[in-house]
């Protein structure tokens, strides 16, 4: 099954150089039945069901930061989607951090990441308090996504408007992965984004969509060739890695499966709230290199409200 999922090749022949790049009012549907499409941060994987539902399974990856007791027992209707999920041809994916290294441990390529409605999984109950952590996830996830893009793909974030989530500045966090610029950001609901009923970090309460933001990232027309390059899609050896990612290993000191984004750094951040993160020589080096300038950080993931 993972097998039929990631053997599928995409032909460049005659590729030479990036896409122009379409104006905004000229681009097509968000999501394609082509696309290579992960979610992070599910919660009850309703808007992974939507998005298959939308353009087909056979292509998405979705995942969560739970593990899968842990989901069933907060989300009472999270086995029934995964399960239909499932019957479009999807994989999902339990425990999968995507603020740290191991992301770019899955040895894959997508063309649509999906971060819905990020938040610390857990940190200072206060709204306040709890800013510089999602400062934190919301940086670490940049970085780390960017480097999973195919040529001309984009990295979207939803998230809430108004005090404190304008505070968390999502754009200014974008910005801080050398991979990404800011291509467009659009009102939710909105055409070709798959309508569902978001669920709370760590409860199956539901709140609406409207008022919200979908922020489009796309990848920097220098690093295209560069992906085009790395021909992770053809690597015949994706399935038996993926299950071994399935199975998370013992935590590493620095990093953990679960939880908040722990201390920041001794960065400042200060001013915009951008969180200075490390070249991917630094953040794939050794284990627990802070997101702060020089300083240590018990860097840690965060759960989506997919």
């Amino acid at each position: 099954f993972f097998s039929s999922f990631f053997s599928m090749k995409r032909g460049w022949d005659g590729y030479d150089g990036p896409a122009k790049r379409p104006a905004p009012a000229a681009r097509g549907p968000l999501f394609t039945a082509s696309d290579y499409i992960l979610v992070v941060g599910e919660s009850d994987f309703s808007f992974s069901l939507k998005l298959a539902q939308l353009v087909g399974g056979s292509n998405i990856l979705a995942s969560t930061l739970s593990s899968g007791d842990e989901t069933s027992r907060i989300y009472p209707q999270a086995q029934h989607n995964i399960a239909q999920l499932e019957s479009y041809g999807a994989i999902v994916n339990y425990e999968l951090d995507c603020t740290t290294k191991k992301m770019a441990q899955l040895d894959l390529q997508f063309d649509k990441i999906i971060f819905n409605f990020p938040e610390a999984a857990s940190g200072p109950d206060e709204l306040e308090p709890a800013i510089p952590y999602n400062q934190h996830l919301l940086a670490a996830f940049f970085h780390e996504a960017g480097q999973l893009l195919m040529p001309n793909g984009c990295v979207y974030v939803s998230i809430k408007t108004g005090w404190p989530f304008d505070l968390w500045n999502v754009e200014g966090q974008g910005r801080s992965s050398r991979f990404l610029e800011l291509a467009e950001v659009m009102q939710l609901p909105c055409r070709d984004f798959p309508t569902y009923q978001p669920k709370c970090t760590s409860s199956n309460d539901s709140f609406n969509l409207s008022g919200s933001k979908l922020y489009t990232f796309r990848l920097k027309s220098e690093f295209e060739t560069e992906a085009l390059n790395n021909k992770l899609r053809d690597d015949k050896s994706l399935a038996p890695r993926l299950r071994e990612f399935t199975s998370p290993p013992p935590t590493a000191p620095g990093h953990g499966a679960k939880g908040n984004m722990g201390q920041k750094g001794k960065g400042n951040g200060k001013g915009k709230g951008e969180y200075p993160i490390p070249q991917p020589s630094a953040a794939h080096g050794e284990d627990g290199k802070g997101f702060g300038k020089g300083g240590k950080s018990k860097g840690k993931g965060g759960k989506g409200k997919g």
